[in-house]
């Protein structure tokens, strides 16, 4: 039997042991989540329905999981699932009703998950930057790799590479396919509209000033189309505009053709399953109109493109054809307008199709000839200077159940999935994706880059051109023939700057923490300068302090995404081998 000095030394020692673990349980309760990197994943097909329309899948690019509905009930999600992927998941599309594909951007990865195991069963090493994915063919998966332009095939039972195949354009990302399952369909994210620049010897004086007391302004380069016959001489290079390539499956996929004239930038695509032709949701950059307050509040146009698969004719409508772009504010046009138009979904029937406005928060019923029917309103925040940003949604995909009368939305920016009921058009309900661990000023800075409503007419908004915070690889010419000299000290240099600038090119937004000052020409001293381009580009009003504070910080967030050239823990291979993409 143990002594009384040992008993109480060993009662003693329990109670400083349960004392340490109530402590340490008290700590770990209240230890914040934790923060996971910003490297703001552009998703691409968020959201998908199984075949029998009962579970609907949806990607949680915050948590880096998939979350799983039952939706037995159309008007009534209820979580069964969510379950841990890769990083930055951006896609997804269910194989079965127990099997989907999730695509991660940033881990450059698809994750096959079984939902009834709740576990990812296998992981696929698809290349760089995997955006979509789709079945088509004989058992086949095309997964759409952005970064190293090319569509990987793999074989979707064995998860084994059948092969890659490159394409002609840039950033490839969302994905459909036709009817018959004999042709995929990839649209060009950044694919450009085939405008160059003439080098400053070659180009024309800039005309004078308007404002008299500025000096003659400096000699430029000039953007021209490069297929303007007055600068082809100049051109020694084929301008590809190539928007979205065809693939024709079996058992050797090969591309079977190019649109081109879809759009600048191409993010949401679908087929006519009555037709076969094909819808783009795009926009439709204005970059060959120069200088400022010209472009001020018309500098892209919002649109969907009918590409007629049988003839090749390519049919662009703008979305917004009634908008008076000379009235600035106007709010008749802040109330209406659908800005950077992202997923398309099609009724069964093929007369009309689904449309989700990521910058304006609406979801829109469209018909074949691109008149807008009528739109659902996912917020009900102001616009202009009443704009709340900070709550905004940002609908990226949709996903249609048109026997269960609904349609889901999933919103990127609020992070939940809103439910519109498809006959009175209204929101039903607003359920959130899942876990997010989001630090609130990133997740309220993120709507500031987004929102449409900012602008003096709905029609654009920063991510116009700065797609998913990075560039669409244009050259814009925003001088100000009326504006004034400015000036700025560098290392204790003064330093002149003319506001008839020349082109320049869109630069990215990711890692921008500590680099000012900013731009080309470095003239803006920190990320707050830029607030003026809500008035003058934006055509709206610029943002509070407080705002430009909570926009800041999330600009500052955002990360350029890991080399993949590098290894796990950041150091340089010896060589960098090529290849295809492998299983994982």
């Amino acid at each position: 039997m143990m002594s009384r000095p040992w008993r109480i030394a060993a009662i003693v020692f329990s109670l400083a042991v349960l004392v340490t673990l109530s402590n340490l349980m008290r700590t770990m309760a209240a230890a914040p989540p934790p923060v996971t990197a910003n490297f703001e994943a552009a998703q691409t097909s968020p959201i998908r329905l199984s075949a029998d329309m009962t579970r609907l899948f949806a990607v949680n690019t915050a948590n880096n999981s998939l979350s799983v509905f039952d939706v037995s009930q159309p008007g009534n999600p209820k979580s069964i699932a969510q379950i841990p992927v890769g990083v930055g998941p951006v896609s997804v599309n269910p194989r079965t009703d127990d099997e989907a594909w999730v695509v991660n951007q940033v881990s450059n990865s698809v994750s096959v998950v079984s939902v009834s195991k709740g576990i990812v069963t296998d992981t696929i090493h698809a290349g760089l930057e995997p955006m979509d994915v789709v079945f088509a063919g004989t058992n086949q998966a095309y997964v759409s790799l952005s970064r190293s332009n090319t569509i990987a095939v793999f074989d979707a039972t064995s998860h084994a590479l059948i092969s890659d195949i490159p394409v002609f354009g840039g950033s490839p990302r969302v994905m459909t396919v036709s009817s018959d399952g004999k042709t995929v369909y990839a649209a060009f994210a950044i694919s450009g509209n085939a405008t160059t620049v003439i080098e400053s010897s070659l180009a024309p004086p800039q005309p004078p000033p308007l404002n008299t007391k500025l000096p003659p302004p400096p000699q430029v380069a000039l953007i021209v189309s490069a297929t303007d016959p007055n600068w082809t001489k100049n051109i020694g290079f084929k301008m590809p505009d190539n928007d979205v390539v065809s693939i024709a499956t079996g058992s050797s996929p090969v591309i079977s053709g190019y649109y081109s004239g879809v759009g600048t930038n191409n993010l949401g695509i679908a087929v006519n399953p009555t037709t076969g032709d094909l819808f783009v949701a795009n926009t439709d950059a204005l970059n060959l109109t120069f200088y400022l307050p010209t472009l001020r509040g018309h500098w892209v146009n919002n649109r969907i493109t009918k590409i007629q698969v049988a003839s090749g004719t390519v049919t662009p409508y703008d979305l917004n054809p009634n908008i008076n772009y000379n009235i600035l504010p106007n709010p008749t046009a802040l109330g209406t307008a659908l800005a950077q138009p992202t997923g398309v979904v099609f009724d069964p029937g093929g007369s009309y199709m689904y449309v989700a406005a990521f910058g304006t928060d609406r979801v829109a019923k469209v018909d074949t000839s691109g008149n807008v029917i009528k739109f659902a309103e996912l917020s009900p925040t102001g616009s202009g200077s009443n704009a709340d940003s900070k709550n905004k949604r940002g609908p990226r995909g949709l996903a249609l159940n048109a026997a269960g009368f609904a349609i889901y939305a999933l919103n990127r920016i609020s992070n939940t999935i809103s439910v519109i009921n498809t006959s009175s058009f209204l929101v039903t309900k607003e359920l959130s994706v899942g876990t997010d661990n989001t630090p609130l000023a990133v997740k309220q800075g993120r709507g500031f880059l987004y929102d449409a409503k900012l602008s003096g007419n709905g029609t654009g908004a920063c991510a116009s051109c700065h797609v998913d915070a990075d560039m669409d690889h244009l050259a814009w010419n925003l001088g100000n023939r009326s504006g004034d000299l400015t000036t700025t000290v560098q290392n204790g240099q003064t330093i002149t700057f003319h506001p008839m600038k020349g082109p320049m090119t869109t630069m990215t937004l990711r890692g921008l923490l500590n680099l000012s000052p900013y731009h080309w020409r470095g003239d803006f001293a920190d990320f707050s300068a830029f607030n003026t381009n809500f008035d003058v580009i934006l055509g709206g009003s610029q943002i509070s302090s407080s705002d430009l504070t909570t926009y800041t910080t999330f600009i500052n967030s955002i990360l350029f995404l890991p080399n993949p050239n590098e290894n796990l823990d950041r150091t340089l291979p010896t060589s960098i081998a090529g290849g295809s993409p492998k299983k994982g």
